[in-house]
């Protein structure tokens, strides 16, 4: 399978009230679960033209692993590159308009730089990746000031609930995380373990009361791109 020009003008028009008839006019742009595996064939539609118009882009459930040519869609606000078989997201580091990323069920082991690329984002999921070092992470989380929404279940670096009360600590601002609103007794008990974390020793980080999020398969659920 190929995301083609004619392909795309296609999926573009789905559910429109007009079909699109030109590339650079595509705002919106779904195709899910078709198998596709490059972005970068001869027949391509080249993304350079889909800049300045596409602000929502779902390419979740297929079988991607470079992302490179998404580093041209500055106008991006929305992504779900959910359900692939991504390691390096950092292409997306140029799309400084971006408020929503889901990219959840992937390979993902580093968001360093993401902070810096995109600011504006508010809604992040990470679920089922490779993450593993909860410091630079959370330095990472804690340079996005609009985060509001936050999945990472079933990452290496969520083991334990200590990860999730360090996470809480860090992100004051954080409404909900794994799925979960965040009230404040999750920020009290929080607070209560991390004081007295050293007297426990290291152990696996849990504590009493802990709890954990949800771990839906999709995130974003209501969002145009995120199903």
């Amino acid at each position: 399978t190929e995301l083609t020009e004619a392909v795309a003008l296609v999926a573009a028009s789905h559910g429109a009230f007009e079909p699109v008839e030109k590339v650079e006019d595509i705002t919106q742009l779904l195709f899910r679960n078709r198998g596709l595996e490059s972005l970068a064939t001869p027949r391509t539609v080249p993304f350079h033209r889909l800049a300045g118009s596409l602000e929502i882009l779902s390419l979740s459930s297929n079988r991607l692993k470079d992302i490179e040519p998404l580093s041209s869609l500055v106008s991006l606000v929305e992504v779900n590159i959910n359900f692939n078989q991504i390691v390096d997201i950092s292409p997306l580091f140029e799309c400084e308009m971006l408020e929503k990323l889901f990219a959840s069920h992937n390979s993902i082991s580093s968001i360093s730089g993401l902070e810096d690329g995109c600011p504006q984002i508010c809604e992040l999921s990470l679920l089922a990746n490779r993450l593993d070092h909860i410091e630079s992470l959370s330095e990472s989380l804690r340079g996005l000031p609009e985060l509001r929404s936050l999945d990472l279940g079933q990452n290496p670096c969520m083991e334990g609930s200590g990860a999730r009360y360090s996470l809480l600590q860090a992100l004051p601002r954080l409404e909900q995380l794994d799925r979960s609103q965040v009230t404040n007794l999750d920020r009290s008990l929080a607070s209560s373990f991390l004081q007295s974390r050293g007297s426990w020793g290291s152990g696996d980080g849990s504590a009493p009361g802990a709890t954990g999020g949800g771990t839906g398969a999709e995130s974003g659920a209501g969002s145009s791109a995120s199903a």
